[in-house]
């Protein structure tokens, strides 16, 4: 028998199931034992968090052969077939990728048909917010005017790309990231019925790097116990997470260097350009690091942050700053985000690159541990150095210089995920010069 991945497993299959939603459920429940379900829903909030489970718990409490029921039996025809997807009653659609009016179109006329084995029809439409503006206004009238015994039940993580008129015409229920508390007891349950041998920190720190997803969590409890040799520790956890983060920090290098060196030519063939300037670049400014050792003056830095900040017990401290700081502080963005904002007054740039670069510390302090948080300290004083500089810098900018710096950079942050990899040891911060002698090549 094929092996069922744990989040599809351990779907939730009643009201009762569903962690971290009580508000939800409660409600829900209610309306279905008194019979005052609406005829359309709205289901919001992040991804992981149980909206799709939930449409689907209430049309199997609707539909079951014993319903409605607030527990549905899971054995009758209705039941396993909107199980698995198969209910000639309850449609589920991927506004995603069937987004134009025509699908709606399609939908509007099937729901003329009465249910041909449940009591009602059901439409569950997630990310329902992609759909377009003339297909929205075809849904519209449908919602205005719902046939009898059809239910509608969209569900989206961008609420407000869903216009106001089909807003007014649903149940809104706002769906909530789960507490790591509840994420993490949930685990532990599964883990016990699952027999598997997972120690309860291991369980937490998956718990945390879930980010209120309960999707999330199960998928790499998943991936975690592929590589688990025995029971699941939190260091093992630690050393898969830890690997993610390398292949996703070099994912990102690597895709940054490309699209900076790949053309097309008039054959339209690809060209890789720019190989002078970067081995140039990666030479003389590794040679210029080493004499600096701008290394050990970061590890200093670090280590002075360290004992200020009552973190002298943290091992991984040191590693987690230097690592965040190269991450986030290296690339084009941080210098003409910088030029822009001062110049132009233009912050857009340094926007875009404040949520990136939360998403790399997040990933990167569940791994290295709270020094990663001190990167701030260091984006702090190389945005606002290039700011203050970006009178002088601006003239000088030019996008040769731009490509030059985006293309070293993305090397680094490339050589950045190997070291997290475990790979031999490249001291990065030693060829920040590197990225000086890149743009100066492009404003020659």
């Amino acid at each position: 028998m094929a092996y069922v991945a744990l989040y599809r497993r351990w779907r939730p299959e009643s009201f009762a199931d569903l962690v971290g939603q009580e508000h939800i459920s409660r409600t829900l429940s209610r309306a279905v034992t008194s019979g005052q379900t609406s005829h359309a829903y709205l289901f919001t909030g992040p991804r992981g968090t149980g909206k799709t489970s939930t449409a689907k718990i209430l049309a199997r409490a609707l539909n079951c052969a014993e319903g409605p029921t607030l527990t549905p039996c899971g054995t009758c025809d209705s039941c396993r077939s909107i199980s698995d997807g198969s209910s000639m009653d309850v449609f589920e659609i991927d506004a995603a990728s069937n987004r134009g009016i025509d699908e709606i179109r399609d939908l509007r006329e099937s729901v003329k048909f009465a249910p041909t084995e449940g009591h009602y029809k059901i439409y569950i439409i997630d990310e329902v917010h992609m759909l377009t503006t003339e297909a929205f206004n075809a849904l519209l009238k449908t919602l205005e005017e719902p046939p009898e015994r059809v239910i509608f039940i969209l569900a989206t993580t961008e609420p407000h790309k869903v216009p106001a008129t089909i807003q007014s015409r649903c149940q809104r229920y706002d769906f909530h990231r789960i507490t790591v508390t509840e994420i993490r007891d949930r685990l532990i349950y599964v883990c016990k019925e699952s027999d598997i041998a997972a120690e309860e920190d291991a369980l937490g720190i998956i718990a945390e790097q879930a980010d209120g997803g309960m999707r999330d969590a199960l998928s790499i409890l998943d991936q975690c116990m592929a590589l688990a040799e025995g029971t699941l520790t939190a260091e093992r956890v630690q050393e898969t997470l830890m690997r993610a983060c390398a292949l996703s920090v070099m994912f990102l290098g690597l895709g940054g260097t490309l699209r900076t060196m790949l053309s097309t030519n008039a054959d339209g063939q690809l060209a890789l350009g720019g190989i002078y300037m970067m081995i140039t670049s990666l030479i003389v400014g590794g040679l210029v690091g080493e004499l600096l050792n701008i290394e050990a003056r970061m590890t200093a830095f670090g280590a002075w942050l360290k004992r200020v900040s009552g973190s002298a017990g943290d091992t991984r401290f040191i590693d987690g700053f230097v690592t965040a700081s190269l991450t986030v502080c290296i690339g084009a963005m941080a210098i003409i985000g910088s030029i822009n904002d001062r110049l132009l007054g233009d912050p857009s740039v340094l926007f875009t690159k404040s949520v990136l670069d939360g998403v790399i510390i997040m990933l990167l302090t569940a791994t290295l541990g709270k020094g990663c948080i001190f990167s701030s300290v260091s984006v702090g004083l190389f945005q606002g150095a290039i700011f203050s500089l970006a009178g002088l810098l601006a003239p000088y900018m030019t996008d040769s210089a731009l490509a030059g710096l985006s293309c070293v950079g993305n090397i680094l942050i490339f050589a950045i995920g190997t070291n997290l990899l475990g790979l031999p040891n490249i001291r990065v911060a030693n060829f920040l010069p590197a990225l000086v002698i890149a743009a100066l090549w492009g404003m020659g």
